[in-house]
Parts: C-alpha cells; structure tokens; sequence
C-alpha cells in the first residue's frame, strides 16, 4: 500500500509540474514582447505565489504520507509483538 501511495503521489506531483512548466513556457512568450499588459505582468505575479503555495502544499502531503506511514509501521510492529508475546 505504501509503494503504491508513494508512486501516486509522485506521478501527481510530476504531472502537476509538467502541466505548470508548459503554462509557465506560454506565459512567457506572450510577455516576451517589449511591454506586457499590466493584467498580463499581475497574473504573472499570482501565477508564482500560486505554484509556490502548490509545491508547498504538496511537500506537506508528501511529508504527511511519510509520517503516516511510518506510525503505520510502529502501530504494526507492537501488534506483531503482542500477538507473539500472548500464548
């Protein structure tokens, strides 16, 4: 299960960060001219604080599943134990 939510989770980032880098890659040819619109030069600006509250978010789910998976393995281990320590 985790090997599976891990591979998850890292095809979802990567998708994200392909689909973000190709947006980025359109953004910047149409403010490649001398002067982009203000609104262009904004959405800009949101479209970073954006992909950064997204990276962010997704290093938290990243660090979350770890965790998890990690007091998994702890809950499962003192199970293990009990039910070889009781006759």
């Amino acid at each position: 299960m985790e090997s599976k939510l891990a591979a998850s989770f890292e095809a979802m980032k990567a998708t994200l960060l392909s689909r973000m880098t190709a947006h980025e890659e359109k953004l910047e040819k149409v403010t490649a001219g001398n002067q982009p619109p203000a609104d262009i030069a904004g959405l800009q600006s949101e479209y970073s604080d954006f992909k950064r509250f997204v990276l962010d978010a997704l290093h938290s789910f990243g660090t979350q599943i770890e965790l998890l998976s990690q007091g998994y393995d702890r809950h499962e281990t003192v199970m293990r134990r009990k039910s070889t320590a009781c006759p």
